[in-house]
């Protein structure tokens, strides 16, 4: 049942991503490396940081709570995910806040945060 959830999310991002957004109103998603020469220091830093973090706490949990539960290990990805999309999205309507290119970084959180909520449903017992 975890897979058709996330199977329907799935459908449901490539939907609004690529139909709605990109084809009826006309966003253009910017995507660019880490260190692009266009990108602002500060959000390099950030990602830096967050990444740097992310391998930090996976290590804590891996070594030092391997009996953990799922949902604890998958924790530090799902983190790392949401956080580097909202910096992105904020570094990209920060750039240009007319062309929308934020929208689909915010999109993208929010479904880490559902496909959060589904792994969390899954762990409980309750999907």
């Amino acid at each position: 049942m975890l897979f058709f959830y996330l199977i329907v999310l799935t459908v449901i991002y490539l939907f609004v991503s690529e139909i709605y957004m990109k084809r009826m109103l006309g966003i253009k998603e910017r995507s660019r490396w880490i260190f692009h020469d266009e990108r602002y220091k500060v959000s390099m830093i950030i990602d830096v940081v967050i990444v740097l973090a992310f391998i930090f706490i996976s290590f804590e949990f891996i070594v030092e709570r391997p009996n953990s539960p799922a949902i604890v290990m998958l924790m530090p990805s799902m983190i790392m995910a949401f956080l580097i999309s909202i910096n992105r999205g904020v570094e990209d309507y920060l750039q240009d806040p007319t062309s929308k290119a934020h929208y689909h970084e915010w999109l993208a959180a929010c479904m880490v945060v559902l496909a959060f909520g589904v792994f969390y449903l899954w762990e409980r017992g309750s999907i």
